[in-house]
């Protein structure tokens, strides 16, 4: 992600338009080639010393600081040896008590100490003695990346930053074909987000709205990591338009996009992001029971009208699915709407999990424990259901 000044903008009559790079300009495509050739040769470094290298070289480009950002991002680094802050205290435990020494006058007499006590030269005793702090991680890895690419990864970069200081956004999406509309559906699912789907089938036309991290009073940077990290799959969809109420340094702003912006997602257009903890959970169903088939769901429910469920989860056993549905903490509206459509609803094939800060709330505790549908078909979890439990409720139903 960029940061905020690295953010490049107009506005002009209450919209927000951002500067995006040409990926085919000669001139941008050398910075960015300088710059990965100083990374491509970075194995080993400390950071600091990475740094050092690239203040040297003049980049005058306004642009050169986001790239920079987005390559260092792209770093791995060796595992912090967790002794090193054990031996720092005792270096500095040993230098005072031999600052009290009687028979150290010097500087000179100081380092001497320090070298018998220790069997080495005071070089030696200090290389490393803050190896721990971030300026001074050693560089294991640096995932490549073309110049063009690059480009391409800064020109999203602009508007996941946009994002992040989102109040609200509307997506439209048309023609979309089942494969599209399973992999945009599974990913907006699966990165957690409050949306409202629309479905107008008669002109073939979806609607998403979504709220931005600046609604929420609560996990507004988690969210919004989590809306600017769903952006590039809608770039996977041949034909979209998105509008979002912006708030950046104190201007209330508009911005609106659509296919032609011609950025590239740098995400993989078949494969839908599937949390760990899903996996596990999945995983851990079919250890249970091995009669049963478990998956992350690729199905869209239309529980009629314009309600649409997009299942976390699909279990199958001797033909008959049932579905599972997840409901975090920042769910409210989303969870209200459901229990009110679904518990007039015949279709009993939906488990409704919620997580127990939500379950918990002034707003959602009564309506819980009114349903009768959640009586039968929900349960509580903490940050993510366990396949025990989740096992326990879907085995009555199957």
């Amino acid at each position: 992600m960029l940061t905020k000044d690295q953010l490049k903008f107009h506005r002009r009559a209450g919209v927000i338009k951002p500067v995006f790079l040409n990926p085919e300009d000669s001139k941008v495509l050398a910075v960015a080639t300088t710059l990965l050739d100083s990374f491509e040769e970075c194995f080993g470094l400390k950071i600091s010393e990475l740094e050092e290298m690239l203040n040297g070289t003049n980049y005058l480009a306004p642009y050169a600081a986001g790239l920079k950002k987005l390559l260092l991002d792209r770093l791995e680094f060796n595992e912090d040896d967790e002794t090193v802050g054990e031996h720092r205290w005792d270096l500095i435990q040993a230098a005072q008590g031999i600052r009290k020494q009687s028979d150290v006058h010097s500087y000179e007499d100081f380092l001497d100490k320090m070298s018998a006590k220790f069997d080495k030269k005071f070089d030696d005793i200090s290389d490393g003695l803050y190896a721990d702090l971030p300026t001074q991680k050693t560089i294991k890895r640096f995932k490549d990346i073309s110049s063009e690419n690059l480009v391409h990864r800064y020109n999203v970069a602009q508007i996941q930053g946009l994002l992040l200081r989102a109040n609200d956004l509307t997506i439209k999406i048309k023609d979309l074909d089942l494969s599209e509309r399973r992999a945009l559906f599974l990913n907006l699912r699966f990165h957690r987000l409050l949306a409202d789907i629309r479905n107008d089938e008669k002109n073939k036309t979806i609607e998403i709205i979504l709220s931005g991290p600046l609604s929420l009073f609560q996990s507004a940077q988690t969210y919004g990591i989590r809306l600017a990290n769903f952006f590039p799959h809608l770039l996977n969809v041949s034909t979209w338009k998105l509008e979002a109420n912006i708030n950046i340094k104190n201007f209330d702003l508009v911005l609106k996009l659509d296919q032609k912006c011609k950025i590239k997602s740098h995400y993989n257009k078949k494969t839908p992001y599937i949390p760990e903890e899903l996996s596990l959970c999945v995983d851990g169903l079919k250890k249970i029971d091995r009669a049963i088939s478990a998956k992350a769901a690729e199905v869209i429910l239309n529980l009629g009208g314009q309600n649409i469920v997009i299942p976390d989860i699909e279990i199958t056993k001797a033909s008959k699915s049932i579905y599972v549905e997840l409901f975090h903490k920042w769910h409210v509206g989303q969870l209200k709407k459901r229990l009110s459509e679904i518990d007039s609803n015949d279709k009993n094939c939906v488990i409704l999990g919620v997580c127990s800060k939500l379950a918990k709330s002034k707003e959602m505790k009564p309506l819980l424990e009114e349903s009768k549908y959640f009586a039968e078909f929900g349960l509580i979890y903490n940050d993510f259901p366990t396949a025990k439990k989740l096992y326990s409720v879907v085995n009555k139903h199957l």
